[in-house]
């Protein structure tokens, strides 16, 4: 029985101790975790939250008394609670910035940042890479210094936001917009330098920190915008300097990171702001409040025509798809197509005439599309429009033809000039001539493709043969390595072995002494007796 029991307890210790096995810890950290310092911001603060959190919980957890029927559906106080922030906190209307402006000042900040990661480029030594000793900000994982450091300055120093690095940077910049969101603008004890320093960092930060960014940062920049727009709503004149920083600050989270729409209760863009801003999504919205596609601006010239002067391809193709009239003319009697031969666009007049352009429309001073291609000189609108069939010996208001008008282009000359003497044989010939052209530059197109293929393969073969030959280099130090350890351990086990030799010698010496010992013992005291 007692070896019975003795058997059952050396299982269950052999069991636990398997247990303890399975869950032995793999990383393991010392300290505490320091939850009031936000999120980690290192590998090993998040394993010291993991390693404790981890304590705090049973090793087996059951639920009971489940009622399934509130996963399956959402309480409407969930719908309730939610609220549209961005119409609420809409600014009025003599605090909204121009669009214009916006976009300005969205294209600034992004060459700002282009600059700001040059200099962190070529500044060769890091400020938080030493003691802090030796430099004049706070070494990178000091994150009360930085606070510290942001709290006392006003203007942030280049030098700061150059010696910081991305991790800071971030956790920095949440901090700040955080501070921004929980700031009471309203409150009696608001200060407007406070404010000004706020809005100063998160500009400064927004300008270094690195994209993509992670989730709480994005979340920290909203939340910062969400307390920008408070603050908007808190001045009560369009003279105060705070709206301005505010509009700044928005554009900056809003406009280039995407973390807040300023529109709320603000009249939707028309047709012809959202052609001039390039906005094929605001052209669609504003079709569906029921806003004509073809409404005129001041100058007389509608959307298609807009966008076309714009060179903006993509916003053409749109237009046309959405039912834009391409016959539309402008106070001086030009199309669309006039434009787009005028300035040269063959995309944008192939896409005009699939969509029924007129080809032979007259325009200012009875000049046809021909006449404008022509005087630019622009061959694959002229061959376009040849090809398309358009007369060449009309003539505009002045009395010159299409081959007059392109006399210092000889190509183009020649071309027109032919179809003139020859009629369609010479049409038919250019015809071929555009369709070798084409085959020969597709087939160009594939040559470049293929010896494009040819390159990638090579450069993988290259490099999967450089990743074998790194993989047989190591395999082959492992491989000396462990030859070396098993020599040392052979050698380690001869020598213990001969030592072990050596201590039966000296036991069996011992022994051999201790037994001479005791029979020279025994001897003397038989002699005595």
């Amino acid at each position: 029985m007692e070896r019975d029991q003795t058997a059952d307890d050396e299982s269950e210790s052999s069991e636990s101790v398997d247990d303890e096995g399975l869950r032995r810890q793999v990383l393991e950290v010392d300290g505490e975790p320091d939850y009031a310092s936000g999120p980690p911001m290192d590998g090993f603060e998040y394993l010291r939250r993991v390693a404790y959190e981890a304590r705090q919980s049973p090793d087996i957890m059951r639920a009971e008394n489940l009622d399934a029927s509130v996963f399956s559906t959402q309480s409407a106080g969930v719908y309730a609670a939610k609220v549209d922030e961005e119409t609420e906190l809409a600014p009025p209307d003599w605090a909204k910035p121009n669009r214009e402006w916006t976009r300005r000042t969205v294209g600034d900040f992004s060459d700002l940042r282009i600059h700001v990661s040059r200099m962190l480029a070529s500044t060769s030594t890091r400020n938080c890479s030493g003691a802090s000793g030796t430099s004049a900000y706070p070494r990178c994982g000091d994150r009360r210094a930085w606070e510290k450091l942001c709290a006392e300055i006003v203007e942030p120093p280049i030098g700061a936001v150059l010696a910081m690095d991305a991790v800071t940077c971030a956790h920095l910049l949440r901090h700040v917009s955080h501070a921004l969101c929980r700031y009471d603008y309203d409150g009696d004890n608001a200060d407007f330098e406070e404010i000004i320093r706020l809005l100063r960092w998160f500009h400064a930060l927004c300008a270094r920190v690195d994209l993509p960014l992670d989730p709480d940062t994005e979340a920290g920049i909203r939340s910062a915008m969400k307390g920008v727009a408070r603050g908007r709503l808190s001045v009560v004149s369009g003279e105060d300097a705070l709206v301005a920083h505010f509009n700044l600050a928005i554009a900056i989270g809003g406009g280039y990171f995407k973390q807040w729409r300023d529109e709320g209760s603000r009249v939707m863009m028309s047709i012809l702001e959202a052609v001039a801003c390039g906005s094929v999504d605001d052209v669609d919205s504003a079709l569906k409040t029921g806003e004509c596609i073809d409404v005129l601006n001041e100058l007389g010239e509608a959307a298609l025509m807009i966008a076309t002067r714009a060179r903006d391809v993509t916003m053409v193709r749109h237009l046309l798809e959405r039912g834009a009239n391409c016959r539309l003319r402008n106070a001086n009697g030009d199309t669309s197509l006039h434009v787009a031969c005028f300035t040269g666009q063959l995309k944008v007049v192939e896409a005009l005439l699939s969509h029924g352009a007129l080809l032979e429309g007259l325009g200012e001073q009875s000049n046809r599309p021909i006449h404008l291609a022509c005087a630019g000189g622009f061959e694959d609108v002229v061959a376009c429009l040849l090809l398309r069939g358009c007369v060449v010996n009309a003539q505009n208001a002045n009395g010159a033809l299409p081959s007059t008008l392109c006399a210092k282009f000889e190509r183009v000359r020649a071309i027109v000039s032919d179809i003139e003497r020859l009629g369609e044989v010479s049409r038919d010939a250019l015809r071929r001539e555009v369709a070798a052209r084409g085959a020969t530059v597709a087939i160009e197109r594939r040559n470049i493709a293929r010896e494009e293929d040819e390159r990638r393969v090579r450069e993988a073969q290259e490099q999967d043969a450089q990743r074998a030959e790194t993989t047989r280099a190591r395999d082959a130090e492992l491989r000396r390595i462990v030859a070396e350890k098993d020599a040392a351990l052979a050698e380690i086990a001869a020598l213990r072995e001969k030592e072990e030799e050596r201590l039966k010698v000296e036991e069996a010496k011992k022994a051999k002494r201790a037994k001479l010992a005791a029979k020279k013992a025994k001897v003397g005291v038989g002699k005595r007796t």
